[in-house]
């Protein structure tokens, strides 16, 4: 059972917190729609497939992991609160990850010891009725990573230690794909793919770091990387990719290893362009690029900003300023959204969302916070931010919004501070680890633990404008019949239009 709810929580200010977080009618295109049929999806990238703006196509939105999505204009903190239940899929599966992107939405799962890839069509259902996956692959034996797409390719890693690449569409009803191409590493993937200017990046267990070129093989074939680098850890995080440099922060190892995009070919290995030494190290939270700025959360419980500047010729970089954080943050309108751990009132403890200026410090000080959410229990993703409103999933199940602009009343956790209250919030069937996905006009949200991915809309239905997803095929059964019936009732009700039309009186 979903409940949506767009009224304001109540909670009483405590100061003890704990450390813990979317029919043009003519005889003429009638004729031409009508008689022809759906063309047979191939496995092969479709040039036709190209990304909508509002797309949200990789693990934090872009290949700098910013979480933000600045060409949403639909929902806005003066509507949010009338966001209802558009549809919703279940994958029996435990969600690693999910992305939108070319009109469909990618989730990848793994449950029982099988690893799975489903592709939905954005507008699959409508009034909060269920869909079923247009195709569906089983990618390994084993568990496999988040999501990535790029110019018609979905990429996907596994913990069989390879990288597999499939075309968008590339099969209907419920079918089946074959990948385009596949790599192997030397261990296993639990990092998502990243893709930037044609290149797929993903690290590995085996504390390397992998380049591959995005149309490096077709037909099934298996590709070599443009160049790897090694580290002394496990990547498990993301790699971000920003400016011509890439930003990895392996597991195990507190640092933050530096490369420059390109920095070797022909499977050479690349040498590091700088390594800073963190405090510590958080596996699960990977680095965030913004406006010349890197941000690291070296430790759990501590946020760090360094300056791109600084990662030159030998120069030993220091922090510009920390901040209390749990998750990587999303940056935005020069705000920074981070969860971090309790909020404990006498009844009930909340996760915390804290906003910072992204210049709050100076001299690696501490910052403070421009305000705070209360969001329904720990957070363990990063927040997303689309039109002015942080959107924030938390481990009870529940998602919520609010204004990015903060709120004008109450005290907060510090004093002078000013604690907000929610716009929208809806409760799902299981926790939530992944970050919300906003993508034209529709909130998308998964149940990670149960396999439910939820769509929300202002209206409750996704509009069908939003989805780029390939027609039936035309070996599908009743394709062909079912095109042929409507394109003659469009073409006999222009006719009987266009008569009744000319029998009128001009005026």
């Amino acid at each position: 059972m979903l409940t949506v709810s767009g009224h304001a929580i109540t909670v009483r200010a405590h100061p003890r917190r704990g450390l813990g977080r979317l029919v043009a009618i003519g005889a003429a295109a009638a004729l031409a729609l009508a008689p022809m049929p759906a063309p047979t999806l191939a496995a092969s990238p479709n040039p036709a497939l190209a990304p909508a703006s509002g797309d949200w196509p990789q693990y934090g939105h872009d290949a700098a992991h910013t979480g933000d999505n600045p060409v949403e204009k639909t929902i806005s903190a003066a509507n949010v609160a009338n966001l209802k239940l558009a549809w919703t899929a279940s994958t029996r599966q435990g969600i690693r990850g999910f992305v939108v992107a070319e009109g469909v939405v990618f989730v990848s799962g793994g449950n029982g010891g099988t690893g799975k890839l489903y592709e939905y069509p954005v507008g699959c259902a409508s009034g909060g009725e269920d869909c079923a996956p247009r195709w569906t692959v089983t990618v390994s034996s084993s568990s496999i990573t988040g999501p990535a797409v790029a110019d018609g390719v979905v990429y996907v890693g596994s913990s069989d230690g390879k990288l597999y690449a499939y075309a968008v569409g590339c099969a209907s009803g419920g079918g089946t794909c074959t990948p385009l191409w596949t790599a192997a590493t030397g261990g296993f993937i639990t990092s998502s793919p990243i893709v930037a200017d044609g290149v797929v990046y993903v690290g590995s267990s085996d504390g390397k770091l992998y380049a591959y070129a995005v149309g490096c093989a077709s037909g099934g074939g298996v590709c070599s990387p443009l160049w790897t680098a090694t580290m002394s850890g496990s990547l498990t995080a993301a790699p971000a990719v920003a400016g011509g440099l890439v930003y990895a922060e392996p597991d195990n190892d507190d640092r933050l290893y530096v490369y420059r995009v390109g920095c070797a070919s022909g499977g050479g290995t690349c040498t590091p362009l700088s390594i800073v030494v963190l405090a510590d190290r958080n596996p699960f939270n990977s680095p965030v690029v913004s406006n010349g700025v890197v941000y690291a959360t070296p430790t759990t419980g501590g946020l760090h900003a360094y300056p791109v500047s600084c990662f030159s010729g030998g120069a030993t970089c220091s922090p510009l300023l920390t901040a209390d954080a749990e998750t990587s943050p999303a940056v935005a309108d020069g705000i920074l959204h981070v969860g971090w751990g309790t909020y404990q009132t006498d009844t009930k403890t909340y996760g915390v969302i804290y906003a910072y200026g992204v210049g709050c410090a100076t001299g690696g000080a501490t910052c403070k916070p421009l305000w705070d959410d209360l969001a329904g229990s720990v957070i363990d993703s990063p927040p997303s931010v689309a039109n002015g409103v942080v959107y924030a999933g938390s481990r009870d199940g529940t998602i919520q919004a609010f204004a990015e602009s903060g709120c004008a009343s109450d005290a907060g956790l510090w004093v002078g501070e000013r604690t907000c209250l929610p716009l929208w919030s809806a409760t799902t069937s299981g926790g939530i680890y992944s970050s919300p996905v906003v993508s034209n006009g529709v909130v998308y949200v998964v149940a990670t633990n149960d396999g439910n991915l939820y769509a929300f809309s202002l209206s409750g239905a996704t509009p069908p404008a939003t989805s780029t997803a390939m027609p039936p095929s035309s070996n599908e059964p009743g394709a062909p019949i079912w095109s042929l019936v409507l394109g003659l009732a469009a073409f006999f009700g222009g006719t009987l239009l266009t008569l009744s039309r000319r029998q009128r009186p001009t005026r």
